[in-house]
């Protein structure tokens, strides 16, 4: 709209032959301006509702996310997650928040892109039709553009996001075992694995900056070229007759190019979206996970407060899929009821890893822990589990 009230104004200085004292060319340009703060006011006014609503339904998302997430994690075994806790939090923070980026502001623009592509090109075309349609192209060229950006930067972005999970798990578990990376000297080795992990990252990082800053490159030259050529169409329109005043030759030109110009912010507000929707895809394959794993209580399975707790490991082979050597490599024996053991070995050889196995948290690679001669898994977990002190060292 302000941009039709500026044509108008443009009319009334191009028309009026003697401004000096002339009253009747001040009320004119007065009920312009007029129209003009009253426009903005109402824009004003609407631009703070819409981003009030869609902030308010993205933090609520987010919230309710957040909550999901963090309850399928509680509510699985840790030998059903192949990441460290620091990806685990990267998902919960980074992920999060760019579910509620794309569905936020983003959203809104996006809407308002399109709504003021179509208006824009209804007062064009009332102005000048022929005009409005040789402009008119411009806007399939934006859409194309837009569209090339998501399309161009998908892959590298999912990339990116890996290398940024592999990256925060990294430094979160250096942060929380500090104590331990000291011990061991290990500080230069754990600062160049992360800078290796960072540097597995910037390829894909410069591929869809690269593709991102190509096309509004391109974008931004192809709007002032139909920029140029649209002035002098809209000139020779008036020329001939066809334009009435003179302001509408700006009018017409700036309304259509005005709305093709908001197709070439879509391209921004698509990769916000489709990163939203890469993060959310993510978060509710952990979530839904929680869902499929809730299926095993229904099971049919042995009480163990009946067995005589003959427990017996064969073969056990066991390895973290974060390490590349086994914890656990072909280990037998039993334990007799009534009878005791001791397990004996330098830190790292897999004395935990036992009693996480016993416990059911971890599940083995090869071999099978038997109790009474009945594999572990067919007995009830939680009653198993409320059978066992654990006190941890």
């Amino acid at each position: 709209a302000y941009i039709y009230v500026i044509g108008r104004l443009a009319t009334v200085y191009i028309e009026e032959k003697s401004p000096v004292g002339n009253e009747l060319f001040l009320w004119r340009v007065w009920k312009l301006a007029s129209l003009y703060c009253a426009s903005s006011v109402i824009c004003f006014v609407l631009e703070f509702i819409q981003h009030y609503l869609l902030t308010w339904t993205s933090e609520k998302i987010a919230t309710k996310c957040r909550s999901r997430f963090v309850g399928a994690i509680l509510a699985r075994d840790s030998t059903k997650f192949g990441t460290s806790s620091g990806e685990l939090s990267s998902q919960l923070n980074s992920h999060v928040d760019r579910m509620r980026e794309g569905l936020g502001e983003r959203i809104g623009r996006f809407a308002k892109s399109i709504s003021s592509f179509v208006s824009c090109c209804a007062f064009s075309f009332v102005i000048d039709w022929q005009t409005a349609l040789f402009l008119f192209w411009c806007g399939p060229i934006y859409v194309l553009s837009a569209a090339l950006i998501p399309k161009l930067s998908n892959n590298a972005t999912k990339r990116t996001l890996k290398v940024s999970e592999e990256a925060n798990g990294i430094s979160e578990e250096c942060i929380l075992n500090v104590k331990t990376v000291a011990s061991c000297n290990g500080q230069q080795q754990m600062i160049e694995k992360y800078a290796r992990t960072l540097d597995s990252g910037v390829s894909a990082a410069v591929k869809a900056a690269l593709a991102s800053g190509f096309l509004d490159a391109t974008t931004n030259l192809l709007y002032f070229s139909f920029n140029s050529f649209g002035i002098w169409f809209a000139t020779i329109s008036y020329h001939e007759g066809r334009v009435l005043v003179a302001g509408d030759v700006f009018a017409v030109v700036h309304l259509a190019l005005a709305g093709a110009k908001d197709f070439s912010r879509l391209g921004p507000s698509l990769v916000a979206m489709m990163k939203a929707r890469i993060a959310a895809a993510k978060i509710y394959e952990t979530i839904d996970a929680a869902k499929d794993d809730s299926i095993e209580r229904y099971a049919t399975l042995l009480d163990p407060t009946r067995a005589d707790l003959h427990v017996e490991l064969r073969k056990i082979c066991f390895s973290f899929p974060s390490r590349s050597l086994p914890v656990l490599d072909g280990i037998s024996f039993s334990l007799l009821p009534g009878k005791s053991i001791g397990l004996v070995g330098k830190s790292g050889c897999g004395k935990s890893t036992i009693i996480q196995l016993l416990t059911r948290f971890l599940e083995a690679d090869m071999g099978e822990i038997l109790v009474d001669g009945i594999p572990l898994c067919k007995y009830d977990k939680k009653k198993w589990r409320e059978m066992i002190g654990v006190v941890s060292q």
